[in-house]
């Protein structure tokens, strides 16, 4: 499909008023293929008859019966849905909805009453991001043997890895920050890894072995870091970034030789198929200013800035 009012698009909302308002929007809009469905049970039960693939979903969070998040949790589960783009609607703006929206797979948020620019920009913006995703999806699928061949994996691809407790896919996280906004983003503090022989384990085994070994570590760091609120994501390039609570400490050095502790016995293994020993390089917490000016999603850049700068300083960047 070459336009993006080619997708097809499946919304669900309890309210049929809003149903009518977003059909009205999307028809102006040029998006024609959309099907629409008043609860999540109706949803599943359309994913279920297998007519037609869908590019994106506009979910409603709060619904009578089973809610969106857990719709979104749904969704995620089938295969074929794991890397489509899942737009969460809402008037809502609590914290603890927004972060189990995206713990459940959310890729973006937007707020009611919707606007036509906004949904436009975010139905583009959800077009991209289908297109990349659809690129890797083959090699997610490596991690539960559904692909027959390797698939070939680009080093800064940022792959979710789905079995990672906690993982967050890097796009949604940075559009988690983003949604949440620099002044409720001062509750968070973001961290960034960088995990050293990763590039030569890549060049030295197979994408599926890579992969295993990148949830391997995310594991070390999610176990590490889940005493307080926490999403990881992995990042490509050998990276990982990781948002925390702000009321939790985090201290780099300790949490580094932790890391490098729990990751020896897998050493004992990875030195089987790579001579390269696999460790990690924590950088420095990096929070929002409050009176910024900068993108709510910064932190996460500067987070992983400061561990490559690390690992660059003793000789172990990755790549």
């Amino acid at each position: 499909m070459d336009n993006d009012t080619d997708m097809r698009i499946l919304a669900v909302d309890d309210e049929p008023v809003f149903l009518d308002i977003l059909e009205q929007h999307l028809v102006t809009l040029g998006f024609t293929g959309v099907v629409y469905c008043e609860s999540a049970e109706d949803a599943l039960a359309t994913l279920d008859l297998g007519q037609q693939e869908f590019d994106c979903f506009l979910v409603d969070i709060k619904m009578p019966g089973m809610d969106g998040i857990e719709l979104c949790r749904r969704i995620r589960r089938r295969p074929a849905c794991q890397s489509t783009p899942i737009l969460m609607l809402t008037a809502m703006s609590e914290s603890n909805y927004i972060d189990a929206a995206f713990l459940a797979g959310a890729s973006d948020y937007i707020t009611k009453p919707i606007k036509k620019v906004e949904l436009s920009a975010r139905l583009r913006s959800a077009r991209e991001l289908g297109r990349e995703r659809s690129r890797v999806a083959a090699l997610t699928s490596t991690l539960k043997g559904q692909g027959a061949s390797q698939p070939a994996l680009q080093f800064s691809d940022a792959v979710r890895l789905h079995d990672l407790e906690g993982a967050v896919d890097y796009v949604a996280l940075k559009n988690y920050a983003l949604t949440l906004g620099n002044l409720r983003m001062l509750n968070w503090q973001a961290v960034g890894f960088h995990v050293s022989g990763a590039s030569q384990f890549l060049a030295a085994t197979s994408p599926a072995e890579y992969l295993e070994m990148m949830q391997d570590v995310g594991s070390v760091l999610f176990d590490i870091l889940k005493l307080g609120r926490v999403m990881i994501s992995h990042a490509g390039s050998g990276n990982f970034v990781a948002l925390i609570g702000r009321e939790r400490g985090y201290d780099r050095d300790e949490t580094q030789a932790t890391a490098n502790a729990l990751l020896e016995p897998f050493n004992d293994y990875y030195r089987t198929v790579c001579p390269v020993r696999i460790g990690v390089i924590a950088g420095e917490a990096r929070r929002n200013a409050l009176l910024s000016f900068q993108p709510a999603d910064r932190s996460i850049e500067q987070a992983l800035s400061s561990a490559l700068i690390r690992a660059a300083n003793v000789g172990l960047t990755a790549g």
